[in-house]
């Protein structure tokens, strides 16, 4: 039998792996609006705990969320503290001490990552088992959904901007030394989770690494020279962006924080797929950081979405068309949507659903060319 040349075979896979991205990106740049909204209609079943632990159902929620807001992207839930709550579950901490169990001393990483197994945690079970169900359907893109190494670590340590900070001068007390093994154990976590994922068939990764921040990092220590958004932040999101490259999956890189220029530059540096910036950020603006392969996604005030004295349906309707006029003009690939993910607030289901008609309403018109805003007969949400 004939073999085939190594490198042959190396150059094949790499172009399969560039078809496959070409053909991703054609799928979602087709997309003019989505919000992130799968657990805004979660919170609309009765058991919202039942579809959170089925992956059958799971991925019929996701095809539901797909249905309504007119989109191939078929999105988990965005719960960042599952990969807590599944590393508590491993330490045997119950969920009632949870939210304060933090580390204080080094965390044996080897051990810890040896015994993780996503499988084996009823919420990322149910996102894997999910993601496998849909991944064969050619009218729907399989997402899988993790939060940020760094993101993670910022949960599992109680202060974690002393250490950050002082490793942005250089300095390595113990402090420092708990963090970066904290964000070892973080990283080691997230990888695993996301080769589940991989593996299982998602197409695309929304990678949430919201604290990548100026809450937590110094933008001056980061202006006179310090490697520590590279070190802390941009070096583990280049590796877990390799990893998806490497399956010919692409990466959907969200961080709503407060961005400095260069923590900007650094995050667009990295090419994503798509990249979902926070609301403080003007896209217009920053669409010259940006790739020109990478869909620039956002960026609604959707965390005001929720009251109607912040901000007005009218409000809604005019910063998408806003938003799509002056993207229109930088001639960047670009999906209208929310600033971060849109849960449900007890009361104000229908003040949120109306906001969301709002943006499509924006997007209807302004794609038909003409439109007006007191025309409410789009209704998507209710």
């Amino acid at each position: 039998m004939l073999m085939m040349p190594a490198l042959l075979w190396i150059k094949l896979e790499n172009y399969w792996r560039l078809i496959k991205m070409v053909d991703l990106r054609k799928k979602l740049s087709v997309i003019k609006a989505m919000p992130l909204a799968t657990g805004f209609i979660l919170a609309e079943d009765p058991d919202p705990e039942e579809i959170r632990r089925s992956g059958l159902k799971l991925a019929d929620l996701m095809q539901e969320s797909c249905q309504r807001f007119e989109t191939p992207l078929a999105v988990p839930i965005m719960d960042l503290s599952l990969e807590k709550h599944a590393l508590c579950a491993l330490l045997g901490i119950n969920k009632e001490q949870e939210a304060r169990f933090h580390f204080e001393t080094k965390p044996n990483v080897s051990e810890l990552l040896a015994k993780f197994d996503p499988l084996l945690h009823c919420y990322l079970r149910a996102n894997i088992e999910a993601i496998a169900s849909l991944a064969g359907a050619d009218h729907y893109i399989a997402a899988g959904m993790s939060i940020g190494p760094f993101s993670l670590m910022t949960k599992l340590i109680a202060d974690p901007i002393t250490p950050v900070y002082l490793a942005g001068m250089g300095m390595r007390d113990e402090s420092v030394i708990v963090c970066d093994e904290v964000l070892a154990l973080s990283m080691g976590l997230v990888k695993k989770y996301i080769a589940a994922q991989l593996d299982a068939g998602a197409k695309i990764i929304v990678l949430a690494e919201p604290a990548a921040n100026m809450v937590y990092l110094s933008p001056k220590q980061i202006d006179e020279g310090s490697n520590v958004y590279k070190r802390y932040i941009l070096e583990n999101l280049l590796e877990l962006h390799s990893i998806m490259k490497a399956k010919g999956a692409g990466l959907f890189l969200h961080c709503c924080g407060d961005l400095s220029a260069d923590m900007l530059k650094g995050l667009a540096g990295l090419e994503p797929l798509v990249l979902s910036l926070g609301s403080s950020r003007v896209l217009w603006e920053d669409e010259e950081y940006i790739a020109s392969g990478t869909i620039i996604y956002g960026n609604l005030p959707s965390k005001k979405f929720f009251s109607n004295t912040e901000l007005t349906v009218e409000d809604v309707y005019t910063l998408s068309l806003e938003l799509l006029s002056q993207m229109e003009r930088t001639r960047h690939d670009f999906i209208l949507g929310t600033e971060c993910d849109l849960l449900s607030v007890p009361g104000c289901h229908q003040v949120i659903a109306d906001k969301i008609d709002a943006m499509y309403r924006a997007k209807d018109n302004f794609y038909s060319k003409g439109g007006d805003i007191s025309d409410t007969s789009r209704t998507l949400t209710h």
